[in-house]
């Protein structure tokens, strides 16, 4: 039997809700070293973002990534990345991502 990774519902829902705000507040560069020790992307997946030239592109990158292929763990660690910056407004994106996650009404 395989197992399946995924997202719980809520989190799924509140990464899409928040994509527009995702893509442009996301200092995408400034974390992707921090997402490759974390173990929320590989090496790999690093340097497919550094190839794209546009920072919307890198940030829906890394948003699909864990849409598709990530876990809760690791959706918890990049809203704890996005709590240690010192932009008010990235932090923002994590205390937004995270309260909808917890919120049960955000599915539907």
């Amino acid at each position: 039997m395989e197992s399946r990774i995924d997202l719980s519902p809520n989190i799924k829902c509140a990464l899409e809700k928040n994509k527009e705000l995702f893509l442009r507040v996301l200092p995408i560069s400034e974390i992707l070293n921090s997402l490759r020790f974390k173990g929320i992307l590989s090496v790999k997946q690093v340097n497919a973002i550094k190839l794209l030239n546009v920072t919307k592109d890198k940030s829906s990158y890394l948003l699909n990534i864990l849409l598709n292929q990530r876990e809760d763990e690791d959706f918890y660690k990049f809203c704890g990345l996005l709590e240690e910056n010192n932009v008010n407004v990235v932090k923002k994106l994590a205390a937004k991502l995270l309260a909808d996650a917890n919120d049960s009404t955000t599915i539907n």
